[in-house]
């Protein structure tokens, strides 16, 4: 069975509040977090910090969460920097694993990027998504190894 408890435009702080409250209930064998593209909009290095961090406390150790996809150029383009870095230590310190977005959107910077987006060059396309995909697909393979064994043992 799967649970997508996603929203469209959630910040972190609305999945503290709105979508973290519908994880209490479920008992997930595997779990992704991807969060805080949105956030760049206003981004206070302090505020998202304790906020990713209360969250990620929050969700089970083998939580596989995603840094912020690049943005190419601008303040938010360095906010996403800034962001993907404290994200990265975070995930670390936790011993969950991290999908490395930024890392595979930044690769693709350029004119040949341009497929990867909608038409407001912000949200990914179909093909972007996929680009997205390939960020989480180590861990998830190697979480999805583990779900053969024991109960005790996946965690």
């Amino acid at each position: 069975r799967i649970n997508n408890l996603s929203r469209s435009g959630a910040r972190v702080r609305n999945v503290l509040a709105e979508q973290l409250p519908l994880l209490a209930d479920l008992s997930p064998d595997l779990l992704t977090l991807g969060v805080g593209a949105n956030d760049m909009r206003r981004f206070d290095r302090d505020e998202f910090g304790a906020a990713f961090e209360a969250l990620l406390g929050a969700l089970p150790s083998h939580a596989i969460v995603s840094d912020i996809p690049c943005f190419y150029s601008g303040a938010r383009g360095l906010d996403a920097v800034i962001a993907s870095r404290l994200i990265a230590n975070l995930v670390r310190a936790h011993g969950q694993a991290l999908a490395p977005l930024h890392r595979v959107t930044e690769v693709r910077r350029g004119w040949g990027s341009v497929p990867d987006f909608s038409w407001d060059q912000f949200h990914p396309s179909a093909r972007g998504y996929r680009v997205w995909e390939s960020a989480f697909a180590g861990a998830v393979t190697r979480r999805a190894s583990t779900l053969g064994s024991p109960p005790d043992a996946r965690r």
